[in-house]
């Protein structure tokens, strides 16, 4: 797991080229063109745009095994807690098509992303995004960039 500052973002270039390209975009976020839903960035890394619905914690936690998650969120801050996939109950479902699966966990920590920065959950962190009042929503862009 990483949290930085968008403008920091160029720190972390070099661990691959995939994650490379979603840092590029990272550091120059005030400069992109923004389109609802999916946006390609190679033929194997995307982003997704969206308005979404924050919620209270459900302790229902995501975890991938082909992708690595950036989150940025874009207007306000968002909350993500964070369980390791190693606590997970053996036999968990996990569907390859969409590369994601869920189990119900014990958050070993809440991270607060501010507007401005993002934070990279790696295969091994799963997650529970979109965190926060429920009377408010968040503008964000997830990338999905192959590990």
């Amino acid at each position: 797991m990483i949290l930085d500052r968008c403008d920091n973002a160029k720190t972390y270039l070099g661990i691959s080229k995939e994650l490379d390209k979603a840092l590029s975009i990272i550091q120059n976020i005030s400069s992109v063109t923004l389109n609802e839903g999916r946006n390609d960035i190679s033929e194997v890394s995307y982003f997704n745009y969206s308005v979404s619905q924050l919620r209270d914690t459900k302790d229902w936690f995501e975890f991938h095994k082909k992708y690595t998650d950036i989150h940025v969120p874009l207007d306000k801050d968002e909350k993500i807690a964070i369980c390791k996939t190693d606590s997970m109950p053996e036999g968990t479902e996990f569907n390859a098509d969409t590369d994601c699966g869920f189990f119900t966990g014990k958050a070993v920590t809440t991270v607060n992303i501010p507007q401005g920065w993002f934070l990279i959950c790696f295969p091994h962190d799963a997650h529970e995004p979109l965190l926060g009042d429920k009377n408010e929503s968040v503008k964000k862009i997830v990338f999905k960039i192959p590990v």
